[in-house]
């Protein structure tokens, strides 16, 4: 029989033991329940630390701590989790029951199944194999594009071009010139000066590289930019960075908040070339002055907007961010404190615009567009940056060792049919160790089977690869996986909820199995029981007296027609009925089969309660049959 026990001893976080001892346990288990969370949440950390995690309760003396049961009650009963005493008495009384079918699953040995064993080794594997990188690597670029989304820094930079097809040459001059310009800023030269000097940017003579305010996330390719423009400090300047333009110095101007998005229509007054500047303006401001005596925004812009994709819909623009228009406009209507005010004429290169606040909003919450920066960012190659920077660290944490020498004598054995779906790994040669993980060894044999497992990738990159590159290429991805893997077997150690999500199919699967085999089985094959059960409780199951009813709808006939219909229907089938009166192009007569209890036969008007039963004709649209009683 199994049993339940209360964990004891005389620490303050065990005080379960005055539970287990007085006569009212169910009692002191309920309040204490509610006493230890709410007395370990008041704890500061340093005396969390000495609490640690105390036993809650013990089955078969395999213990259940209070960080498992405050795991699982948050968990399920989600943002009814308020902790109140009955809540929390409810909860523990199931979980307990529960623990207790667990414990007698495992005492029927179904732990030991290999089948099972094997069910939850896969549950393992699809788990691990996304949580690690989610964790170390998704999470954590999503968290920081977050906190950079919250603030925008206003950047200047220098660049020195490098083109696609650059030799090494052209690439070590680009960045000679660019560390010179870092030498001379250090000494306090002037950074637009240095700019127009020397940046091969097209709009560096009339900004003096200032390229305005930035912000995350930038576009696919500028993720190490994007780094030297939060790393930087204000009014500092980065060192050399790399793009798919070229060469960067960056110097961080200034930082402000999010601007976040604004909601504007326009009313847009263009300043084609031949057309005075006065008169453009004359015009823009007559509109600012009809909206200033009170003018419907929307009706000024119908009138008066030369934007013709916007001046039906009231010049309506919708939301928008920095850097999507022109600064002029952009700082005039983000300038706007209320939804309703609108700008005085604002100059942009297009022409003069009127500017209408209709809304604003803020960096929306994390956990709202969570999923989408989770897309952009899983898309993006900072993405395959960030799992390198993981793999680093791992490497570093594990005391990852290689051998060059072992790895350039494999290589040496493999010829150019290493290229081609014909080769065949050689499992005979001496095993070398090729580098080493922890205590974990890694030898050329490893690396033979996991090249005959990924055969695929091994042609996909021999395509336009030379032997040794290509046995680097895929030895390199062969370190990769062998580090996750390497971690992955660790994660129930440094994530205490993968822990508990394990804990939770394990559990689930012996559950299942041996509810299955005392229940579900067993009650299928007990054929007496079932007799015994069905002839005990037979007259719940049992039918009332039922029929077969069958309703004829006639459509558009005449009293003639329909009587003729009725008069055939008497003696024939409905099958027949139809296919007699019914045309290709004109159905005049439908029916419905219906099986009716008689207690629930109140829409059967007019019919006798008998197998062959006929209504009369309801003003020439409906016949009732009852065709049989059962």
């Amino acid at each position: 029989m199994l049993s339940f026990s209360i964990q004891t001893d005389n620490s303050p976080t065990n005080l379960l033991a005055f539970m287990q001892n007085s006569k009212k346990s169910k009692f002191h288990t309920m309040r204490w329940s509610l006493f230890l969370f709410l007395f370990l949440a008041s704890f500061s950390p340093v005396m969390q630390a000495q609490v640690q995690d105390p036993v809650l309760f013990t089955v078969e003396g395999v213990p259940v701590h209070v960080s498992e049961f405050d795991y699982i009650y948050k968990k399920t009963n989600g943002n009814n989790a308020d902790y109140s005493t009955a809540s929390i008495q409810e909860y523990l009384d199931l979980y307990i029951k529960f623990k207790l079918k667990v414990q007698k699953a495992k005492e029927m040995e179904l732990d030991t199944i290999a089948s099972l064993s094997r069910e939850l080794e896969g549950y393992r594997r699809q788990l691990a194999d996304s949580y690690l990188v989610d964790k170390e690597v998704t999470d954590k670029m999503i968290e920081d594009v977050y906190k950079r989304m919250l603030s925008e820094r206003e950047v200047a930079h220098i660049l020195f071009k490098i083109k696609p097809n650059a030799t090494n040459q052209d690439s070590t001059v680009a960045i000679a010139r660019a560390q010179r310009a870092i030498d001379a800023l250090k000494t306090g030269s002037d950074f637009a000066k240095i700019a127009r000097g020397s940046s091969e940017d097209p709009t560096v003579e009339t900004n003096g590289g200032n390229l305005g305010y930035l912000t995350a996330m930038l576009p696919e390719g500028f993720y190490a930019f994007e780094n030297a423009i939060y790393n930087t400090p204000v009014g500092q300047v980065s060192e050399i960075v790399f793009s798919p333009m070229g060469v960067h110095v960056l110097k961080v101007l200034s930082e402000r908040p999010a601007r976040g998005e604004i909601e504007v229509a326009h009313i847009l007054i263009r300043d084609p070339e031949n057309m005075p500047i006065e008169g453009a303006a004359q015009k823009a401001q007559k509109a600012y002055d009809l909206l200033k005596a009170g003018g419907n925004f929307e009706e000024v812009a119908l009138d008066m907007s030369d934007d013709k994709l916007t001046s039906s819909k009231g010049g309506y623009l919708g939301f928008f961010g920095i850097n999507k228009y022109e600064k002029a406009f952009e700082d005039a209507a983000f300038a706007l404190t209320k939804n309703g005010d609108f700008t005085k004429p604002v100059k942009t290169r297009i022409g003069w615009h009127v500017i209408l606040r209709k809304d604003q909003k803020g960096i929306e919450p994390l956990p709202k567009i969570k999923s989408r920066l989770q897309n952009q960012i899983t898309q993006d190659s900072r993405f395959e940056m960030g799992k390198k920077q993981m793999i680093d660290r791992i490497k570093k944490d594990a005391g990852f060792k290689e051998d060059p020498a072992a790895l350039a004598e494999y290589i040496k054995t493999l010829d150019q049919e290493f290229l081609s779906y014909k080769w065949q790994a050689n499992n005979e040669l001496p095993v070398k160790t090729l580098f080493t993980l922890g205590t974990t060894q890694h030898t050329n044999l490893d690396f033979n089977e996991y090249l005959l497992r990924n055969q695929r990738k091994r042609l996909q990159v021999a395509r336009d690869s030379q032997v040794q590159l290509t046995a680097m290429l895929l030895y390199n991805d062969f370190v990769s996986e062998s580090c996750i893997k390497f971690e992955e077997a660790k994660l129930e150690v440094k994530y205490p909820e993968f822990k508990a999500l394990m804990r939770e199919y394990e559990e689930g699967i012996l559950l299942f199995e041996a509810t299955k085999m005392l229940v579900w089985d067993k009650a299928s094959q007990d054929t007496v029981g079932l007799s015994k059960f069905h002839s005990a409780n037979r007259e719940k199951y049992m039918w009332d007296e039922r029929a077969e009813w069958m309703m004829y709808t006639l459509t558009d006939v005449d009293e003639k027609a329909a009587k003729k219909i009725y008069e055939y229907a008497k003696t024939k089938s409905a099958e027949q009925t139809q296919k007699k009166f019914n045309k290709k192009k004109k159905v005049v007569v439908t029916t419905e089969l219906r099986m009716i209890e008689k207690a629930n036969a109140t829409q059967m008007t007019g019919v006798e309660w008998a197998a062959g039963s006929i209504s009369e004709m309801k003003n020439w649209v409906k016949i009732q049959f009852i065709i049989s009683v059962k």
